[in-house]
This record gives structure tokens, C-alpha cells and sequence, in this order.
């Protein structure tokens, strides 16, 4: 459909221009790299802050679709899908500099909310997990899903602090992957 890859192509220009700019990306400056009139960006969008809102929400859609097939595939044990679902990778997330994310919390606020109020709303597959793997012994008994929900949180929050990841050397997804191992480690039962 036409008005979709339109749409895509707003986009995908948008993210491009963002991972160079952070948040003084443009829409003068998307709609010329893809030579459409900024007049038709607002078909599509009525504000760059509906550009945002509306990669977050495909982001959450993906992490939500993702989150139920790990949940309900059998053949992973409890410990291989907390895992899974803690490390869950976007479109967004292999595309966007998330390192440029933070500068929104001081320059698009609402947006830079949006984004931490959408960690909080996808916690619901991993609370399920937590709670049967206290049921079946993968976990220790006394693991409370609610606090390790709140320090995932916290921690996810940090690693979008400006230069946090870069003096560590590491990449989102290498943070996210070292995070859930290390919060999983430590309620794992020895034998699990």
C-alpha cells in the first residue's frame, strides 16, 4: 500500500536523522531527505511528537507480540524464557541510537515519559514467569516479581544517562543482556 511506505519512509528518515541530531531532528529536514513537502508528513503525522509516539508504540507492540510467544513456547523452561523476555530486541532498538534517548528526558519530556511508562506497562509475561518459577522450584521461594520488576526498571532507566554505557564501553543491548543476567543470577535456586 502506498500510503503505508509513505508512512515507513517518514519514518525511517525520522530515526536516520534522529541517530545524527537526537532530538533537533526536524520535519524540514526528513520530508527534504526523502523529497516530499513537509505538507505531506502531516497526512501521515500531526506533530513530530506523534512521530515518536508512534515508534514507541509499534516498539511496544513488538515487545508485547515477542513477549507472548516466549511466554507460551513449550519448549523453553522457565529460566530460558525470563531470559528471553528480559533480552526481547526491537526493530526500534536495532535501528535507533538509543544512546541518544536520554537527551529527550531534558528536551521532549512527554516523549522521554512516554518511553519509561512503556517499560512499566510490559511487565505483565515476566511477573506471570517469575511467579511459576517460584512454583516450580526455578526460583527461590521468597523472589518477590514486584521488586525485581521495580529494580529492572530503575536499572533499564540508568542505562539511557548520557555517557553511562559509553564509559563502560558497551552497547544497549549488551547492557540489557548483562542486566538480566545479572538480576536472574542471584534468584536462580543453586541446582535450577
Amino acid at each position: 500500500m502506498v500510503s503505508d511506505s509513505v508512512r515507513d519512509a517518514i519514518v525511517r528518515e525520522f530515526i536516520t536523522q534522529f541517530n545524527v541530531d537526537g532530538y533537533k531532528v526536524t520535519l524540514s529536514s526528513v520530508s527534504s531527505a526523502i523529497h516530499i513537502s513537509k505538507k505531506t508528513i502531516y497526512k501521515y503525522f500531526d506533530s513530530k511528537d506523534e512521530i515518536y509516539l508512534f515508534i514507541l508504540k509499534r516498539a511496544s507492540d513488538e515487545i508485547l507480540s515477542g513477549q507472548k510467544e516466549v511466554y507460551g513456547n513449550e519448549s523453553l523452561s522457565t529460566k530460558e524464557k525470563l531470559m528471553a523476555i528480559l533480552t526481547l530486541k526491537t526493530t526500534a532498538e536495532e535501528h535507533l541510537d538509543m544512546l541518544k534517548v536520554f537527551d529527550l528526558k531534558d528536551h521532549e519530556p512527554v516523549i522521554y515519559q512516554a518511553i519509561m511508562d512503556s517499560y512499566e506497562a510490559q511487565w505483565h509475561y515476566f511477573t506471570e514467569l517469575v511467579k511459576e518459577g517460584v512454583k516450580d522450584g526455578t526460583l527461590k521461594e521468597d523472589v518477590k516479581p514486584g521488586f525485581m520488576v521495580g529494580v529492572l526498571e530503575s536499572s533499564m532507566e540508568k542505562l539511557y544517562e548520557k555517557g553511562f554505557l559509553e564509559k563502560l564501553d558497551m552497547s544497549f543491548t549488551e547492557a540489557i543482556a548483562e542486566l538480566a543476567h545479572i538480576v536472574l543470577e542471584g534468584v536462580y535456586k543453586q541446582n535450577a
